[in-house]
């Protein structure tokens, strides 16, 4: 269900790549985009020192050149998917616990490395805990999904608190913006977002569905659009 879309994002990241280098916005040589792809196609991370130039944003050492954002579907399948198979046969309160540790954790990086770790070769280690709480964050709240009646709201207020959280600009002290946003601000609005009242077979329900299968399929071509714009 989810390789052929990444496979399809690999594709296009492949293009956006080749591109970049054919204008010189990157210094990738053609042996590494060959090691880089042929990883790429296993979820295996590329280490590398190499950046790319794309308008203002210049990546450097990015896990997965080809698409940047598959450095969050590695660490969900090597750990978050591993933990969870062991924490589902150990206590209720193992998403939980492994949600608070993976907090502190998080914090730490976040400290260490800045803002959005896990994705870059420099910032690898701080990949396992940002994976692992926001995946077991969600795990919560969908074990506790009975419990949150009082967080019931309409969709459009969630709506609109989710495009003023990714409208805010970068600016000073943006890290710790970015960390109060992962550790409680995100999972609050997915909490909230899980109770708003959507009556089945409504069209808000048909609305959310379409969005809701959609957002993967976004999540895995959005990144080679812009190499490919840039270029």
């Amino acid at each position: 269900r989810l390789y052929p879309m990444y496979v399809l994002g690999a594709i296009l990241g492949i293009a956006g790549l080749v591109a970049l280098k054919l204008r010189g916005l990157t210094d990738f040589p053609w042996s590494a985009m060959a090691d880089a792809t042929a990883l790429h196609l296993f979820y295996i991370p590329y280490f590398n020192d190499y950046g790319q130039h794309l308008f203002y944003n210049h990546p450097e050492s990015t896990l997965f050149p080809l698409n940047n954002p598959a450095w969050s579907l590695f660490f969900e399948l090597i750990c978050a998917n591993a933990l969870y198979a062991l924490a589902a046969r150990a206590s209720k309160w193992a998403p939980l616990e492994i949600t608070a540790v993976s907090a502190v954790a998080l914090v730490y990086v976040a400290r260490r490395y800045g803002s959005s770790p896990g994705w870059a070769t420099h910032n690898f280690a701080g990949g396992f805990p940002r994976v692992l709480y926001a995946f077991f964050a969600g795990v919560v709240v969908y074990q506790f999904r009975d419990r949150l009646g009082g967080l019931r709201t309409r969709p459009l207020i969630v709506l609109i608190a989710v495009v003023v959280l990714f409208g805010m600009p970068r600016m000073a002290g943006f890290g710790h913006y970015w960390l109060v946003s992962a550790l409680l601000a995100v999972p609050l609005f997915v909490a909230t977002a899980a109770c708003a009242d959507l009556p089945a077979g409504s069209g808000k329900r048909r609305i959310a569905d379409y969005w809701g299968r959609l957002s993967y399929p976004l999540y895995c071509v959005h990144f080679p659009l812009p190499m490919l714009l840039a270029a």
